[in-house]
């Protein structure tokens, strides 16, 4: 190995030994001429020779010569640049365990550590060592003596490996480290950054337990790995801090931030971005973004372009949005009076994190705000009762504080409001006071099934006035709060889709001190009134339960996870991101809490290693094979010395020379034939060279890539498995290119999709009655949207209305697609649904004497609709690696092999329609079926 160059069969090199030996044979030297002195040779002297013959080679014919030798004895040797690290005799038959930290910050140069990773398991093999990969965001499990295989089976491992997006447990592995007996030789792939301080305790264990280990930093990776912390809160904006690892040099960089949420169509996009800039040496950036209140009502994440790891995504709860509260007014104080007011009590709990209206119930109806407040109001117009009522039943919420108006309602007046929770007393109760034989109340603790359940209550808030409830057999289920004694102190009812809250005491301090306390913020908070950031303290959680809505994955991607994983509330608080809890958003009765990656800038402090632990800095990359350029460099080397032979002798004609002038010197940069095509006739010799499958270019770049994607990896499949052999698919542009010269038509179906024209629409019917097929995605099979419910459902049924479509069905369990090339039940894509449709079959058809399948359609139906977002499961990456996450462990891969097998079975059928119903395959397939 010489630097970054190495040899596979390096003995080959011995043969340059041989090159002087080599040179002298090939200098062709004609033998010294032998002097006869004749007398009649003065005649000839005064003639001229037309053809000379060199006395020697020239020395330039000689050097191709050589060159032409050592190139070939070069690639012999089987040169290799980057080539893996040679074991030599340091662990003679040591297990290769390798380790990775596998977390987020892993993620950037995910491809390039596999691909390392393979080559050192490749290395092992070649070895005949035993070898083991262990990604450490993982949990310990069995012993390192029953985890140790071949390298075969780690490399297939190894591909269906994906980065979490949470930080390794160190200290559970030192664990199970400091049990294992056997010797191995240790490497561990690691992201560079400390996470926490049981890192060096792990580095320690496993140097002083090894044979060797081997630390590979990527420290490439540390350069560019930026992070999103924790976004501030101000005023009408907001100020996001991005982070970096601290690292020698830090040069200035510009990253641009985006935050996404949807429109007012709802179709998700990009609705701010700006750029961050990192001073020179910086290891942080703070970026102020002033948000109008709608877009900040809209936005769900802020993301760093171009750095796909969960650590540059922030995701967005109820904490940013600014909620509209209608405070309804009554006639105002007076001026010495205003401090008093309830109102005042109210607009110092809301108005920093709000948006308050104050005006008429009549005026803020038409507004539709999220929560309407009415502080002691107990009679409305007819029509304001009727239209609060419906605002109600609609999702609304009403918050109800009582006072003196209502302590004097009559039981009649009482019984006539809808809209009030409980059935009151009249008079209510007061305690304290010279009139009174009872002293203030305090408040109970709040039962498991409040909202407020977890609160710390104050021992200084007590009550001293309240509105009683009369006693009813639902009394207990309504109250959300009570004192003391028992009596009701806020309760509650549902009306239609909407909530009703009472609090039995003023808005102000005339009743109680409650208004007066943090308590009354945090239970307004609870009540989804107040949009104040939920607190960082764990009493703010006690006693709630959280359910994921959606979840991270280690490249930053966001998936739905609607109640897969339940969360106590405080594990949510305190407890570390991991399998179980990982970063994305969680809700509850209250609202919902996003649980982001970076919590601090110490996330991201640098790896400091023990000192006798070998740190290498940065990955190399893959192997790369020399040999068929050497081999090439000789051909020409070659070929050059046979032109040069044949001008050295004379043998080259003038002519000849000229041409060889034109193909050396003008060809090059002659155009080609091809270049002088029209773009439409450069698309049909492009996609009729070979067979292609094509798909609809939709306009969304992501949506677009994924298909392109998608196909790939099937192409790969069809290669690999059948005797299809396709092209790279082709994206195709319904207004401008043919669609004739491909069988298959992959469609994902958008939301912001445009309706094609009718010209469009024309082409495309004389597609399908051509015998093309059109594969529809919709995506969203994990909403089960074909029936319309979702927008990409709709959006198909309105692209669907000009198409020339027959008849469709589900798919049946006897049609062709279940057997075209594999025996097929299910049909998965990234989601698993059955709701597959196809040409539906004539009525009633009835099987064939001795065939097991009835005798469908003959033809290939034109149109299959679906949203299981296949190409998402067919995706590869430039290496042929899966694309993207499908499922979990095991269950996923099968899922996504179940899913290119359906990819298969759909190639097959269009471009063999249904042969697999002919009789002469009943047999193998009643074996297959018997099997």
């Amino acid at each position: 190995m010489i630097g970054a160059l190495g040899f596979s069969a390096a003995w080959a090199l011995a043969a340059l030994a041989v090159l002087p030996a080599l040179c002298w044979l090939l200098r062709v030297v004609p033998p010294q001429p032998k002097r006869v002195y004749f007398p009649a040779l003065i005649f000839l002297l005064g003639l001229t020779d037309q053809e000379n013959d060199s006395a020697k080679t020239p020395w330039w014919l000689l050097m191709l010569r050589l060159m032409a030798a050592g190139f070939l004895i070069l690639a012999l040797s089987g040169p290799l640049l980057n080539p893996p690290p040679s074991e030599g005799d340091e662990t003679p038959q040591a297990p290769l365990v390798i380790l990775r930290d596998g977390g987020w910050a892993s993620a950037l140069d995910w491809s390039v550590e596999q691909q390392a990773i393979e080559a050192n398991l490749r290395a092992a093999i070649r070895d005949g060592r035993a070898a083991v990969v262990i990604s450490l965001t993982e949990q310990p499990q069995a012993s390192l003596e029953a985890l140790l295989t071949s390298g075969d089976e780690q490399i297939t491992r190894l591909s269906a490996m994906r980065p979490a997006p949470f930080v390794p447990d160190y200290g559970a592995w030192s664990d199970w480290f400091a049990e294992q007996s056997i010797l191995f030789d240790g490497l561990w792939f690691s992201d560079g950054l400390a996470h926490g301080s049981e890192r060096a305790g792990l580095a320690e264990l496993l140097a002083a337990r090894a044979a060797r280990l081997r630390v590979i930093e990527t420290g490439d990776n540390l350069l560019r790995m930026v992070a999103l912390a924790p976004l501030e809160q101000g005023g009408d904006g907001v100020t996001l801090r991005l982070l970096r690892a601290e690292w020698p040099a830090l040069p200035t960089a510009r990253y641009l931030v985006q935050g996404f949420g949807p429109d007012p169509s709802g179709v998700p996009r990009v609705l701010v971005e700006a750029e961050a800039v990192f001073e020179e040496g910086a290891v942080a950036a703070n970026l102020a973004l002033t948000l109008p209140p709608e877009l900040r009502n809209r936005l769900t994440r802020f993301e760093v372009a171009g750095q796909p790891q969960a650590a540059a995504r922030l995701l967005i709860d109820d904490s940013l949005a600014r909620r509209e509260i209608g405070l309804v007014a009554t006639n105002a104080p007076q001026e010495g009076q205003a401090l008093l007011s309830p109102f005042h009590y109210l607009r110092e709990a809301l108005a920093p994190n709000v948006d308050l209206i104050e005006d008429g119930l009549a005026e803020i109806l038409p507004a539709n705000p999220d929560v309407i407040i009415l502080v002691d109001v107990t009679r409305l117009p007819e029509t304001e009762q009727s239209d609060l009522t419906a605002w109600v039943e609609q999702g609304g919420l009403l918050l109800r504080f009582a006072g003196p108006r209502m302590a004097a309602l009559s039981p009649a007046e009482m019984q006539a409001d809808a809209l009030m929770p409980v059935q009151l007393r009249q008079g209510g109760r007061a305690l304290g006071g010279a009139m009174s034989w009872a002293d203030p109340r305090k408040l109970d603790h709040f039962p498991e099934t409040s909202p407020f359940f977890g609160l710390a209550i104050p021992d200084e808030v007590t009550v001293s006035q309240q509105v009683l409830a009369q006693p009813g057999p639902d009394l207990a289920a309504r109250s959300l709060a009570a004192l003391e004694d028992g009596t009701p102190l806020v309760t509650q009812m549902t009306r239609g889709a909407g909530r009703v809250v009472l609090f039995h005491v003023t808005a102000n301090a005339e009743w109680s001190n409650l208004p007066l306390s943090g308590l009354f913020v945090q239970m307004l908070e609870r009540l989804s009134v107040s949009t104040l950031p939920i607190s960082t303290e764990s009493k703010d959680y006690t006693g709630l339960s959280f359910v994921s809505a959606q979840v991270l994955d280690g490249f930053g991607a966001l998936y739905d996870a609607q109640g897969e994983i339940t969360v106590a509330g405080e594990d949510l608080q305190n407890g570390a991101l991991s399998a179980d809890m990982p970063p994305g958003l969680y809700q509850t009765t209250t609202g919902r809490v996003a649980l982001n990656v970076i919590k601090s800038a110490q996330d991201l402090t640098v790896a400091d290693w023990p000192e006798n632990v070998s740190v290498i800095r940065g990955l190399s990359a893959p192997p790369t094979p020399l040999a068929p350029w050497l081999f090439l460099l000789a051909l020409i080397a070659l070929a050059a010395d046979m032109i040069g032979s044949l001008a050295v002798t004379g043998r080259l004609s003038v002519r000849a020379k000229a041409a060889l002038f034109v193909v050396v010197l003008v060809a090059p940069f002659a155009p080609s034939d091809a270049q002088t095509l029209a773009p439409e006739d450069m698309f049909g010799l492009m996609a009729t060279e070979d067979l292609r499958l094509a798909y609809v270019v939709t306009g969304d770049d992501a949506v677009d890539e994924i298909s392109r994607a998608g196909l790939q990896g099937l192409s790969d499949t069809l290669w690999a498995r059948t005797t299809i052999e396709p092209s790279p698919p082709v994206g195709v542009e319904l207004t401008r290119d043919e669609l004739a010269f491909f069988p298959l038509l992959y469609w994902p179906v958008t939301e912001g999709q445009n309706r094609p024209s009718d010209d469009v629409y024309q082409r495309l019917n004389a597609y399908l009655r051509g015998g093309g097929m059109i594969v529809f995605d919709t995506r969203d099979g994990d909403l089960g949207g074909i029936g319309g419910a979702t927008p990409a459902a709709r959006r198909l049924q309105d692209l669907a209305q000009g198409l020339d479509i027959p008849p469709l069905a589900p798919i049946p369990e006897d049609h062709v697609l279940t057997r075209a090339f594999y025996l097929l039940a299910d049909f998965p894509g990234r989601y698993t649904s059955r709701d597959i449709w196809v040409e539906a079959a004539p009525p009633e058809p009835d099987p064939a004497e001795g065939m097991p399948f009835r005798a469908l359609n003959d033809g290939v139906s034109p149109v299959i609709i679906g949203g299981n977002d296949w190409a998402a499961a067919w995706a590869v990456d430039g290496v042929g690696r899966p694309l993207l996450p499908i499922g979990h462990g095991y269950a996923g891969e099968r899922q996504r092999e179940i899913a290119l097998r359906f990819g298969v079975n759909l190639v097959m059928h269009v471009l063999s329609g249904n042969y697999k119903s002919d009789q002469v395959h009943v047999p193998a397939l009643l074996q297959r079926l018997g099997n």
